[in-house]
């Protein structure tokens, strides 16, 4: 959009008019901004093409540079640590190297999830275990829960004691929080159900009792 109607936009979202390549001091809200990109794209597709060629041209030419490229949308979030990322050298391709470690390692530690819910599935015997399937799936999910928590809590102390952050397995550490919100939910529904299930069961025995007291009542009257 800066492209296309000669503005540029700080980290802070202000945009302001770029004429004969010199920065003037009228601001453009960002609403204005993108209605002239669109308005311009409608009037002649090929506007678009070309500021996206002439934004990939401009960001490959500073790529491998030696500062590189900032973090995308880190500078709009954060600006001083983005501010103190950049200067320490830690720019987009280091970014995506660490984002492809950390999808690898969640990647691993759902498989190996998926490998031990199969594998404690398999021992599943109706008679031998006397209960349901959904039941014997609780169980399932509390080993799970148990073994990502004691991985993560020992991942944690490790990079505690030896004050090393680079050793944090993040991406075992996205799998076990989102597993403390799904399995736990889980497992309330199931025991719950179960309970209902357990005391409707109850109510309806007494039920029965009672009509059958009541038939025996009515007949010797």
């Amino acid at each position: 959009a800066n492209f296309m109607t000669d503005t540029a936009t700080l980290s802070d979202l202000r945009s302001f008019r770029i004429r004969d390549a010199k920065w003037q001091n009228e601001p453009v809200f960002l609403g204005q901004l993108f209605k002239e990109a669109v308005d311009l794209t409608l009037y002649d597709k090929h506007c678009l093409a070309a500021a996206l060629v002439a934004q990939g041209a401009h960001l490959a030419s500073d790529r491998y540079t030696k500062m590189g490229l900032p973090v995308p949308l880190l500078s709009t979030l954060s600006p001083d640590f983005a501010s103190k990322l950049y200067s320490e050298h830690y720019d987009s391709l280091c970014a995506a190297r660490d984002c492809k470690t950390i999808a690898a390692s969640t990647i691993i530690s759902i498989l190996i999830n998926m490998m031990t819910s199969f594998l404690h599935g398999m021992f599943y015997h109706p008679e031998k275990d006397k209960c349901t399937r959904e039941l014997y799936e609780v169980r399932t999910r509390k080993i799970l829960l148990l073994s990502n928590c004691l991985a993560t809590s020992s991942n944690l102390i490790f990079c505690s004691i030896t004050k090393n952050p680079k050793k944090l397995d993040i991406g075992g550490l996205f799998v076990t929080i989102g597993r403390l919100f799904s399995d736990i939910r889980f497992i309330t529904r199931v025991k719950e159900e179960f309970i209902q299930a357990e005391l409707d069961k109850d109510l309806g025995e007494q039920l029965n009792e009672l009509d059958i007291l009541y038939k025996r009542i009515y007949k010797e009257s």
